[in-house]
């Protein structure tokens, strides 16, 4: 067989792969999700609700999308060709399952092993809850703030901060700590001043997407993550907001969406955060890839920063990327993520 009938059977089977694999996803789509979606699409559009349903099932069968971020990305707004540029959740699916190691996840998931595996990213102490009580009482006495953080948990779920001295005194503390056994604590450590601006209650974190090929680590987009006033969480579903970064010049480009994907007045009425300057940015970027080649079976990643007085701090990586808050700032003449990450495939 030659090449060029190799090549072609290559492209026709992988078509039929997709085809398949796109007809099992829209039987699988949470059809719960459609209804609500389509009427905030029909709010926006005054479209009727009939064709905006056949459109948002055609989009989920064409470029993989949930029916809610049909609604979030815009889809209503864009092409086919256009929305089919975007890394959807199918999409997103694919891509971790083909470069990301699943022995590996465990790495990310589990708080210990990643903390233990990143360890010189880091540089501040931790605990797990579940070590002998004498263990955590000395490290306890030890510092003042801290943040507990479930084993295992993720989106900011289930995080607050204490005083370490409050906790020994008030109470019964072996009570207390059979209550957080399956949390793990660290020193509470806080933002560089220029960030504090932002939000001086959470730790106001850097996400950034990479894709390692080859040891080569590639950014693929990169956004500032922003707590609501008086949580000590960044997370967007936890109440937060996030903008987007220009990659080079380590600056702010857009306004701060929330979890609604509605602008949130961060600095004040009649500020604006495009321009703001990120801090340590070019160490940010010399950071974040020796980050990304510590752990090469996961080609496929979102990292979460901080930026301290002390320098930066990497606080944790995500198997899954964010795909809907990375793009939502992206507008109906560009495209989306899905087309940056195939340079490197």
């Amino acid at each position: 067989m030659n090449k060029k009938v190799k090549k072609v059977l290559r492209k026709v089977l992988n078509a039929n792969y997709h085809t398949c694999a796109l007809s099992v996803y829209l039987v699988k789509s949470d059809r719960s999700q459609l209804m609500p979606a389509a009427r905030k699409v029909q709010n926006e559009t005054g479209g009727g609700i009939v064709s905006i349903i056949a459109k948002m099932m055609i989009s989920n069968f064409v470029s993989g999308c949930n029916f809610w971020e049909y609604y979030n990305l815009k889809f209503y707004y864009r092409t086919l060709k256009n929305q089919n540029t975007f890394l959807t959740t199918y999409y997103n699916s694919v891509l971790s399952h083909r470069y990301n190691s699943y022995e590996e996840q465990e790495t990310l998931y589990n708080k210990a092993y990643f903390n233990t595996k990143f360890a010189r990213f880091r540089n501040l102490d931790w605990i797990l809850m579940s070590q002998e009580e004498s263990d955590v009482r000395k490290f306890f006495e030890q510092h003042d703030d801290l943040i507990f953080k479930p084993y295992r948990g993720e989106c900011g779920h289930g995080v607050f901060a204490a005083n370490a001295k409050e906790i020994l005194t008030n109470g019964d503390f072996s009570a207390w700590l059979a209550a957080h056994r399956d949390y793990i604590c660290e020193e509470r450590i806080t933002n560089d001043e220029r960030l504090n601006v932002l939000n001086s209650t959470s730790l106001n974190t850097i996400r950034v997407i990479t894709f390692l090929k080859d040891n080569e680590c590639h950014i693929i987009w990169a956004g500032i993550r922003i707590g609501k006033k008086g949580s000590v969480v960044d997370n967007i579903s936890e109440g937060g907001s996030c903008a987007a970064i220009d990659l080079g010049k380590g600056c702010i480009i857009s306004e701060a969406l929330d979890e609604h994907h509605e602008p949130v007045n961060i600095l004040g009425e009649g500020k604006t955060l495009i321009g703001f300057a990120i801090p340590r940015w070019d160490e940010m970027r010399d950071f974040i890839v020796n980050v990304s080649r510590t752990l090469p079976q996961m080609s496929f990643v979102a990292w979460d920063i901080a930026i301290t007085p002390k320098g930066l701090v990497l606080i944790e990586g995500n198997h899954g990327v964010s795909n809907t808050i990375s793009q939502v700032h992206i507008d109906s003449q560009n495209n989306g993520l899905r087309n940056e990450i195939k340079k490197y495939l």
